[in-house]
């Protein structure tokens, strides 16, 4: 059973991380009975499953220590606020929003292009859309401390506010 939920947290937790470019986590820590570790999201590429346990794979591809599913007490990823200068993938457009500003700004606006913004919970509940979104910046500051997603067009950030 402790597998199979590990196995489902750590599932979600890698899709939400792979869903952005911008990596919200800063660290993951990995805490078993015999000690914590702690590894740098930017040096990883992702995890490693196999039947008795979980590895990080790092990102020239080598893989870290097996932690063992019995092992294992927690998995805690540590978030920090605001978005980072992050390049869109599917084009021009740079995301930031500094901690603590309440604010989401998008460097790259095209006049005539169409944009659609989106904020979620991190439960996928939609909180504002704005079809004809025109280069403002997208206030969060009304929002509770939290995770939240940000959706422009295809591409999807985690933040925490």
């Amino acid at each position: 059973m402790k597998k199979k939920r590990v196995m489902t947290f750590l599932m979600l937790a890698t899709a939400f991380a792979s869903a952005a470019h911008a990596q919200s986590a800063s660290k993951v820590i990995v805490k078993t009975t015999t000690g914590d570790q702690t590894f740098n999201v930017a040096d990883m590429k992702g995890f490693k499953f196999n039947d008795d346990g979980i590895a990080v794979v790092k990102k020239d591809g080598s893989q870290g220590e097996l932690f063992k599913f019995d092992n294992i007490t927690s998995i805690e990823f540590d978030v920090v606020d605001g978005i980072g200068n992050t390049k869109l993938p599917d084009g021009d457009l740079i995301v930031y929003s500094p901690a603590g500003s309440g604010l989401i700004y998008i460097d790259g606006y095209k006049q005539g292009e169409k944009y659609t913004t989106a904020l979620y919970t991190i439960d996928g509940k939609l909180i504002s859309k704005n079809d004809k979104w025109a280069g403002t910046p997208v206030d969060v500051s009304g929002l509770p401390e939290g995770i939240y997603l940000f959706k422009i067009n295809n591409s999807t950030l985690k933040f925490k506010k």
